[in-house]
């Protein structure tokens, strides 16, 4: 009984811990800033695929100071058939096509001029009921022991969502 106490105690503080993290008081705000460009917008089939390009620009208050622990920020991009307007932040949607993915080191930016930006080809089979949808992404962040992930979010491109295939 004695032990289960402290196990319980220990388990306690840790995840205290590990919510009051500096990074997560980062993310919020941030997460409003990603770059996103999807050319074409709407997206385009060819033949019984969709394919795209995109472009992820990280926001700057997601790189960390820390150069102690190893930060990785992984874009999961979503495609989920459906109206968009349905679509509420931070609730999964019952449906998705997982579509692809970037991944930022925080190391490899943090002393270099050059921008967190990647740009990647993505595509995902087409089958007509998926002609009305958006794209959404997902977060994982990863720092030493602490994983978490945080999501969806619209994924817009000038301000509009990124909706449909023609």
């Amino acid at each position: 009984m004695r032990h289960t106490l402290h196990y319980l105690l220990l388990f306690a503080l840790s995840t205290i811990v590990a919510c009051t993290h500096p990074i997560y008081s980062k993310i919020g705000p941030a997460v409003e800033q990603q770059g996103f460009a999807v050319i074409p917008d709407p997206l385009k089939r060819s033949g019984q695929e969709v394919t795209f390009t995109m472009s992820v620009t990280v926001a700057k208050p997601l790189l960390p100071m820390s150069l102690v622990l190893d930060t990785e920020y992984i874009f999961q991009i979503v495609y989920v058939p459906g109206d968009a307007s349905e679509f509420i932040k931070g609730m999964m949607p019952k449906q998705e096509i997982k579509v692809g993915s970037f991944s930022f080191k925080a190391k490899d930016y943090q002393e270099s001029k050059k921008a967190p930006v990647q740009i990647k080809k993505m595509r995902f089979a087409y089958e007509e009921k998926h002609r009305k949808g958006y794209l959404i992404y997902y977060l994982f962040i990863h720092q030493g022991y602490l994983h978490k992930r945080i999501g969806p979010y619209l994924v817009t491109h000038n301000g509009k969502p990124v909706t449909g295939i023609e």
